[in-house]
């Protein structure tokens, strides 16, 4: 699940830097037009929001399963006993 998270982290990143250069630079034609500078930047700003939000729910989700502290066999044994009293 860790490497899912990391590659999830790592394609939002890219995602995030491509957005961003495609919002600055816009169209990299010879002699765009406006229409295709404005889709350009449209484009990047979807891109760098999609990676943003990516990126947002990986860093929720490693905050909601902070287990790495036990092995599995110990979470299991102290939920135990912290249900029991």
């Amino acid at each position: 699940m860790r490497i899912i998270r990391i590659a999830l982290f790592v394609m939002a990143s890219i995602m995030i830097v491509v957005g961003v250069s495609m919002m600055i630079n816009g169209s990299l034609e010879m002699y765009p037009t406006s229409e295709q500078q404005d889709k350009a930047h449209i484009a990047g700003a979807v891109l760098a929001f999609v990676g943003g939000m990516i990126s947002i729910l990986t860093w929720i989700c490693r905050k909601k399963r902070n287990v790495s502290d036990y092995s599995r066999e110990e979470y299991i044994i102290n939920e135990k006993v912290n249900r029991q009293g």
